[in-house]
């Protein structure tokens, strides 16, 4: 899909993953906040050639002092990955009494800015039971048609509360839980999407439809070995039939094999022979395994992709040999192709840097299913009116 004359603002807009996906729908970017100055210079260094949008629209800020109300009616997607750690499994499980949990703020822009549909994106940890209550709350908060009256009682967010600022109500879908492999991916990474459209819309919705499966895959490899004559390989059997001991549907597959780690990784050299500095594909040592972390096999998509280099909870980030099962790190650029940057796509200087700009980010082929599915929706519905 692609130039649907539909615009977005994002909120949270760390190293660009969810905008860039959002960019590949057709999706028009007018403003990227995020108050981490280095992310938005990853965002500048990448605006106009990758993304689409100039450099002066990328705003440094911290969207609890942003007043939205300017963007009121100019945006027809807001698209908002609020920070994690109050919900993730590695972080403080703190949810709604962490500092860091900015939800609030996410409803106030909302009710600002009034944008046809929004896009919430999230870990898998926002919708354990332990979070039910709030996250029936924030439904709620998202539903009502006086957001901004709601989300006065939450903290730090009472802001502009006259009835003149109030945002229509939104038909909000239950949340989905969607794998990045499951959509060309070459990582296992599940994410969290809350999708609402505004009532006026009169829209309906459906999660985007999976296009890629671990059955396809394992059928590659075991079946007819089409995966290994494509890469010029012995067949490699072992783990394999391992695999495919677990699925229940290898013969009835017609979905796209998931993408490896050897798929996506094909045509960088070895780094520990041959870097290449310009594209921060530069080999770093000192990997190591542990229990636990034993680093991602090349013949299947890599484990999730993490912020940190190394440990708990900043991740492994290592490829495992196939033969002798040693460990390396990935370099940058193995790593944001494996999260589906662009080759040209450039990130912070340093390494550690980098990795937790890459290891924050929304897959850009996820994103991409989830925005395109959105924006189908609001043409259609043009289009229905139009008729």
């Amino acid at each position: 899909m692609a130039n649907t004359s539909l615009s977005a603002i994002e909120l949270f807009a760390g190293a660009g993953g969810l905008s860039l996906g959002a960019s590949w729908a057709g999706i028009r970017p007018i403003a990227l906040f995020d108050n981490d100055v280095e992310a938005c210079a990853t965002l500048r260094r990448n605006a106009i050639g990758v993304h689409g949008i100039h450099p002066n629209s990328i705003r440094d800020e911290n969207v609890e002092s942003v007043d939205f109300s300017d963007f009121k009616g100019r945006a027809d997607i807001l698209l908002a990955g609020a920070p994690c750690q109050p919900w993730s499994l590695a972080g403080s499980h703190r949810g709604p009494d962490d500092a860091r949990n900015l939800f609030a703020h996410v409803v106030r822009a909302i009710a600002q800015i009034q944008p046809r549909a929004i896009v919430i994106e999230n870990v898998q940890g926002l919708i354990r039971p332990k979070f039910l209550q709030y996250r029936n709350q924030l439904l709620e908060w998202l539903s009502s048609p006086q957001l901004l009256q709601i989300v006065g009682s939450d903290r730090g967010a009472a802001r502009g509360r006259s009835g003149r600022n109030r945002a229509k109500g939104y038909t909000v879908y239950p949340p989905v839980l969607l794998n990045a492999a499951d959509f060309g991916s070459a990582q296992v990474r599940q994410r969290v999407f809350i999708v609402a459209f505004r009532n006026d819309e009169d829209v309906e919705w459906s999660p985007p439809v999976r296009t890629h499966c671990a059955s396809a895959l394992i059928r590659a490899q075991v079946d007819d070995g089409a995966y290994w004559r494509r890469h010029g390989i012995r067949v490699r059997r072992t783990a394999e039939r391992r695999r495919a001991n677990r699925s229940c549907e290898v013969a009835g597959c017609t979905h796209e094999p998931w993408v490896t780690v050897r798929d996506c990784l094909k045509g960088l050299p070895d780094p520990r022979s041959s870097g290449i500095p310009s594209l921060q594909h530069v080999f770093v040592g000192g990997a190591r395994t542990y229990p636990g972390h034993s680093g991602s096999d090349v013949d299947w998509p890599s484990k999730t992709i993490k912020a940190g280099v190394h440990g708990v909870p900043g991740g492994e980030n290592t490829l495992r040999h196939p033969t002798n099962g040693r460990v390396r790190y990935l370099t940058v650029r193995e790593a944001a192709r494996l999260q589906d940057f662009p080759d040209g796509y450039e990130f912070a200087p340093s390494w550690s840097r980098a990795f937790r700009q890459i290891g924050n980010a929304v897959p850009v082929k996820l994103a991409k299913a989830v925005v395109e599915s959105v924006a189908r929706s609001l043409i259609d519905v043009k289009r229905a009116g139009a008729a």
